[in-house]
């Protein structure tokens, strides 16, 4: 997550959250008829990202005061009927139910890692190309997200969001199966 501190996968806690999430908790969400055509490692490597690898409901964007394993923005917990400070008081597994209903309107459309992570952070770029531009210098999204411009360039393009993303899925996937 952009301008949030956090280590890599590696530095994750052993914490009975992770423990939870890799020892079934997260699974029901393989079934979950919005996320049914989701790799789930997927979804784990997006929340490494958001959470800036503590995999806390709690963690907080100082920049965009987003919350949690997905970074839910107060209007977004809104619509899903709950606030921020709501969500940040659940468990990591409590909020899943959040995550899933989050991202019910994209049922059968998030099959790649990078529609995946589009739907959280920029949802108009679902099924378009990595040379998609999302944010250009100037804007508060470009701000808020100006770390992912790792070309520096003044354009954050979908290519530049989803590769931190793709570096979380092969950490996680050499922690947990060598």
């Amino acid at each position: 997550m952009p301008g949030t501190t956090g280590g890599s996968v590696e530095d994750l806690p052993s914490s009975s959250t992770l423990t939870d999430f890799r020892s079934g908790k997260l699974w029901p969400l393989r079934k979950a008829q919005s996320l049914s055509d989701t790799d789930v490692d997927f979804l784990m490597a997006c929340i490494a990202f958001e959470s800036a690898g503590t995999f806390s409901p709690s963690v907080t964007n100082p920049v965009s005061h987003a919350v949690g394993l997905i970074q839910f923005m107060p209007v977004t917990a809104t619509r899903l009927g709950t606030t921020t400070a709501q969500l940040a008081q659940m468990t990591a597994v409590d909020q899943l139910a959040y995550v899933e209903k989050y991202f019910a309107p994209w049922t059968g459309k998030l099959a790649t890692i990078g529609d995946l992570y589009m739907a959280i952070l920029w949802p108009k770029a679902i099924g378009r190309p990595d040379t998609y531009v999302l944010f250009e210098e100037g804007s508060v999204q470009y701000d808020q997200n100006k770390a992912l411009d790792t070309d520096g360039d003044g354009k954050v393009t979908r290519a530049n969001a989803v590769a931190p993303v793709e570096q979380r899925l092969v950490e996680g996937r050499q922690k947990w199966f060598g």
